[in-house]
């Protein structure tokens, strides 16, 4: 059996979501096998998850979806014209499913050299190093980088409204 987007990720996001909902203590003790999954900690965490992964808004497809998909393919949304989804959240090793799936993308360096791509970066300072701080510099950072492609566009979807 194939494994699914939701089984690989499970561990890593049900540890993130147990750090984040019970705090660092119950988490540790958890994560050492002293507080029972049964606890209330814990069960906050995991129906916080669910909450997440169930509602189509949050999680593209639902949580059926995110169950049946396999791990290669989950990325898949990302690539369909217009897009079903916008972000996915994996480790640098899964730029091989997407240019496999989708031959005329190719990574710049593929994350080598200690490169990575600012907004992949963003992400794992805030959801795996915790650096919030960083997280938030490099977005002000990308921000600032997307302002003025954003006002380019709106100023040729303005010339273009007006020829028509």
């Amino acid at each position: 059996m194939a494994r699914t987007f939701a089984t690989n990720r499970l561990t890593r996001v049900s540890r993130r979501s147990a750090l984040r909902t019970a705090g660092p203590d119950a988490y540790t003790r958890w994560y050492q096998g002293k507080l029972a999954w049964t606890s209330e900690a814990i069960k906050k965490a995991w129906t916080t998850w669910g909450t997440i992964v169930g509602d189509p808004k949050l999680a593209y497809g639902g949580s059926q979806y995110m169950l049946s998909t396999s791990f290669g393919t989950a990325g898949d949304p990302l690539f369909t014209s217009p897009p079903r989804a916008y972000l996915h959240h994996e480790a640098s090793f899964f730029t091989s499913f997407i240019t496999k799936d989708n031959p005329t993308l190719k990574p710049l360096t593929d994350g080598n050299y200690g490169t990575d791509v600012l907004a992949n970066r963003m992400y794992a300072e805030m959801f795996t190093d915790d650096d919030f701080g960083r997280a938030s510099a490099i977005a002000v950072i990308l921000l600032l980088a997307v302002v003025p492609v954003v006002v380019g566009n709106i100023q040729r979807f303005r010339q273009q409204e007006e020829v028509r």
